[in-house]
């Protein structure tokens, strides 16, 4: 059963995102910490009653650590709008904990802690290279099983694969993300990514940051109009 407090949870996170869309970043974040925050709440409860072995309970706890790392990383959006970077990289790092420790069948906040390490200091990239290879096995095993159908899941495995230097991977993924029901929007928002890596890496890595645009054409070829 799934706590009537999500509800209260979801309607500030979606007045958060109204707020950040606008540009009103001071309230779009106290809005999206208060969802995390009562998110958290209801996963230290489940935590702390003991005894609940049940398959129901089980399922309870991992509904609320699904919860609370989306809602980290809808966190971490509102800061990266805002431009508070360092605390952007926070919010993903604190979901990547729990889509690791729970094996959750998501990669948004692990994949996006990578992506702003990487714009924050592209000298990194050396350092997170076994990091990036784990992350693009991890989503190429999801793709396979329960997540054919999420575009988010292929635009996830295009970038990663172009960090492991795997362009004709990320081409097989982005041409998947365009069969799934990717928008005009979503579209737009990873072009953005790809554009904002392509400038990062091109200060260290310009081989990698060639593969970069030649993904971006692809993409823009496959999106039209």
């Amino acid at each position: 059963m799934i706590d009537p407090t999500y509800s209260v949870v979801d309607r500030l996170s979606a007045q958060a995102k109204r707020h950040s869309a606008h540009g009103e970043h001071e309230e779009a974040v106290r809005l999206q910490r208060e969802s995390v925050a009562l998110c958290r709440e209801i996963y230290d409860q489940h935590l702390r009653v003991p005894g609940q072995e049940t398959a129901i309970e089980d399922g309870e706890r991992h509904e609320a650590a699904r919860k609370l790392a989306d809602h980290y990383g809808r966190l971490g959006g509102v800061y990266r709008r805002a431009g508070q970077l360092e605390s952007a990289l926070d919010s993903y790092i604190r979901g990547t904990e729990l889509e690791q420790d729970w094996q959750l069948d998501d990669s948004y906040n692990r994949t996006n802690a990578i992506i702003l390490t990487l714009l924050v200091d592209p000298g990194r990239m050396p350092a997170l290279i076994g990091e990036i290879e784990q992350a693009a096995e991890l989503v190429r095993s999801q793709v396979d099983r329960t997540r054919r159908d999420q575009w988010w899941a292929w635009a996830d495995l295009g970038v990663l694969s172009l960090l492991d230097g795997r362009q004709r991977d990320a081409l097989w993924a982005y041409d998947h993300f365009a069969g799934t029901g990717a928008r005009r929007g979503d579209y737009e928002s990873t072009l953005t990514v790809l554009r904002e890596l392509r400038t990062s890496l091109s200060r260290v890595q310009p081989e990698r940051a060639a593969e970069f645009a030649g993904a971006i054409e692809h993409l823009e070829a496959t999106r039209g109009g």
